[in-house]
């Protein structure tokens, strides 16, 4: 599990097909708080300038995360880590 600052920091060496946890803005974070695949997101494509697409887990669409949303915490978990998550 690796933890980066922001999103920004993240683009600066993601990769597609990562599986990541937003560290959100409301009451409980994200970050703290995995319990199962469905907090989970997939990053389905990318550049390293200030887009990025995600689909939740088991999700059909996909999800741009605008950049007004790249000031929060972001998890990038390891295939292992995320094959150990409940359903």
């Amino acid at each position: 599990m690796k933890t980066f600052e922001t999103v920004d920091d993240y683009l600066k060496e993601f990769k597609v097909n990562d599986i990541i946890v937003l560290g959100g803005y409301g009451i409980i974070d994200g970050s703290t708080s995995i319990e199962s695949k469905y907090d989970t997101y997939k990053v389905v494509q990318g550049t390293t300038c200030d887009d990025i697409v995600l689909r939740s887990y088991k999700g059909r669409k996909n999800l741009k995360l605008g950049a007004g949303y790249y000031d929060q915490q972001l998890v990038l978990l390891s295939k292992d880590e995320f094959n150990a998550l409940a359903h």
